[in-house]
């Protein structure tokens, strides 16, 4: 096993590129060269080790590009990991995915998003001084008078670039600093994440994949790996999805990363070493309770396995049409964006919430449109679909939708804090003659109980995303006959767990 630590992380020196292909990315071809020299490493030709590639996030990224620009790489297992940077980062859930089948298909932003602001500060703030092992833990510079000594000496300006940037790329430092600064997709600043985003060359990929993705992540959600699944499997290459209890906002527990480590050596076994056993299917959590007001499950969670990944060469995902009502609404914007709606904490999404007293929706900016009581349990496998109807005077909106469970007793919980931004352009301005907007709500895994409600609930506001500065009254209402489209999928219980899941 060959592992390393990607420039500007850890001990290692250079400038964090963000898994560009000019440099990290090519760093895996010259890493491949070595392994070929060694005389303990397979090769399939001169030149050619054998070799899969597995990585987490930023290193997920990195085995789907070095996949796509070395063909020498057989196999790969990228783990809670984007499509694209400019959607992760600038996310438009507008519109819906038409014809992708797939369960948690999410829209690709394309000239504008909602800029992730509290998240991009803390993925810029990573690389300000690494340490290699997550989040910088001290080791920024000093306190005294003076400079680091390894500034000393400088002059101011690469004082203050070394001081602002840290370890990036210069090009990248800038790139943030103008989204930070404006709040705002620029051509500039798409260039750059789509640089580094696997989204241009899911074409090339070979390499069998399995895509790892954590159902409990407002970083890279389960639509990024769901793009990737559908973009690698168009070119014929076998790819395999598996969404587990984890992600950007919670750890794993124990015995579901003993799971993935399981899936992953399986996975090469099939691959690498001619295994007798082809993993195939798609395996996912499903939740056997609910948490207390976070979305977190309790008492335990079920491994459900399905035949296969809805919609990627089989029949496209079910989805069972459930009635809304709610009457259109006016929905505040206030100037600055403050007050504003709190519905997850990077990093610890819906357990942060909890710890302030819950998510916290501010009166006056939401509109909100319940289902009536349902008569089943409805299990929710991926990202459902609602039709808006929305208007503003100046033609645009920045919107936040959510789906709520409501208990019988008026219990509200966000399932795992997730949100879905809206971009909104060209929207009419008359109330009485509003636009009607496709929108995908988030992608989840989650149960609702029979007796409980499905609530829809569209803010104007988030603490985690750049707000506009004016405020405005938008209306929102439900476009005519709209019903939430919610995605199921059937699949064979294969595990049960028997320990809560610590939910707060």
């Amino acid at each position: 096993v060959l592992t390393w630590s990607a420039r500007g992380f850890g001990a290692s020196t250079g400038q964090i590129g963000l898994d560009d292909p000019r440099y990290e990315v090519a760093d895996v071809s010259t890493l491949l060269d070595r392994l070929a020299e060694r005389d303990d490493v397979l090769l399939d030709g001169p030149g050619d080790p054998r070799v899969g590639v597995a990585g987490a996030s930023y290193g997920g990224a990195l085995s789907l590009l070095a996949a796509a620009y070395d063909q020498r790489i057989d196999a790969i297992a990228p783990q809670i990991t984007w499509n694209s940077l400019t959607t992760a980062l600038f996310p438009d859930a507008s519109g819906i995915v038409e014809d992708a089948g797939t369960p948690a298909a999410t829209p690709r932003t394309t000239d504008a998003g909602v800029f992730k602001r509290v998240w991009a500060g803390l993925f810029f703030g990573m690389g300000a001084a690494p340490t290699g092992d997550g989040p910088p833990a001290g080791n920024g510079p000093p306190a005294g008078n003076g400079p680091p000594g390894e500034l000393a000496g400088a002059d101011q300006a690469a004082v203050a670039q070394a001081l602002t940037c840290g370890r990036f790329r210069p090009e990248i430092c800038a790139a943030y600093q103008e989204a930070a600064s404006s709040g705002t997709l620029t051509p500039e600043v798409a260039a750059v994440l789509e640089r580094s985003s696997p989204a241009g060359v899911l074409d090339r990929i070979t390499a069998p994949t399995l895509l790892l993705q954590g159902t409990q992540d407002s970083l890279f959600g389960l639509g990024e790996a769901d793009a990737n699944a559908r973009g690698i499997a168009a070119n014929g290459t076998p790819v395999q999805v598996v969404w587990f209890e984890g992600g950007h906002d919670a750890g794993a527990s124990d015995r579901v990363t003993a799971d993935l480590r399981d899936q992953v050596a399986g996975w090469f076994d099939a691959h690498l070493r001619d295994g007798t056993v082809d993993p195939a299917g798609f395996r996912y959590p499903a939740p056997t309770g609910l948490g207390g007001g976070v979305g977190r499950v309790q008492g335990g969670s079920r491994t459900v396995e399905a035949d296969d990944y809805p919609g990627l060469d089989g029949d496209p995902v079910t989805r069972l049409d459930v009635a809304l009502e709610g009457s259109t609404q006016p929905v505040v914007t206030p100037a600055g964006g403050s007050p504003a709606a709190l519905t997850t904490v990077p990093g610890l999404g819906g357990i942060g919430a909890a710890l302030s007293g819950g998510t916290l929706e501010i009166p006056g900016q939401f509109a909100a449109f319940a289902s009536a009581e349902l008569t089943g349990a409805v299990e929710v496998i991926g990202a459902s679909q609602v039709r808006l109807a929305v208007s503003s005077p100046t033609g645009e909106a920045t919107l936040f939708a959510k789906l709520y469970d409501v208990g019988p007793d008026g219990t509200t919980t966000l399932p795992a804090g997730l949100v879905s931004p809206l971009a909104l352009t060209s929207v009419s301005s008359d109330p009485t003659a509003p636009t009607e907007v496709e929108v995908t709500l988030p992608g989840i895994v989650h149960r609702f109980e029979a007796g409980h409600t499905m609530r829809v609930v569209v803010s104007s506001t988030d603490q985690g995303y750049a707000l506009p500065a004016d405020a405005s009254v938008y209306t929102v209402g439900l476009a005519d006959g709209a019903e939430l489209a919610v995605p199921e999928v059937a699949g064979e219980v294969q595990a049960t767990a028997g320990t809560a899941a610590g939910g707060c």
